[in-house]
């Protein structure tokens, strides 16, 4: 195999190109190279999805990307009970959410019984005013405090004024 001009011992391996076909020195093995202007797939591909177009939401006109669009759209047909837009949304998520791997924190409170969670709480809330002590006035009543006729609230509100002059 002398004759080609090889210096690889014959039978074994990979062999180098013939001397006539191999790259001359000095010389790109591709001259003609990237085309100006060619853009990769995903440059184009991110150029029309951050796209901005105008869109009236609730009457009012909104300027959103085609991503945000399409994403919209997206979960107003999972929220329609489409199974294919579910699994879609299913999919994205798990490429966006974070993995376990970054890690977290995780805080745990010190372990102790119930009755000293219990007692803790309580010396919480001590100085809260419990929701049912309140004065709450039912929409019937509201409704006659409005149009000025006589409810029990009011008759007794009138008469602790009378009484106090407050």
């Amino acid at each position: 195999m002398a004759g080609n001009g090889d210096e690889a011992s014959p039978g074994r391996g990979r062999r180098p190109p013939p001397r006539n076909r191999r790259f001359e020195k000095g010389r790109s093995g591709n001259p003609a190279g990237r085309p100006r202007g060619a853009v990769s797939t995903k440059k184009m591909t991110a150029k029309f999805a951050s796209h901005r177009l105008s869109l009236k939401v609730q009457g009012r006109i909104e300027r959103k990307s085609r991503l945000e669009i399409a994403i919209l759209k997206l979960i107003g047909l999972a929220a329609e009970g489409k199974a294919a837009a579910v699994e879609e949304l299913q999919r994205l998520r798990s490429k966006i959410a974070p993995s376990e791997s970054e890690g977290g924190l995780l805080v745990v409170p010190e372990p102790m019984s119930f009755e000293d969670y219990v007692a803790s709480m309580e010396e919480e809330n001590r100085h809260k005013i419990a929701p049912d002590t309140s004065i709450h006035l039912d929409l019937d009543t509201s409704a006659k405090e409005c149009q000025r006729r006589s409810t029990g609230a009011a008759e007794a509100l009138a008469a602790h004024k009378r009484k106090y002059g407050r």
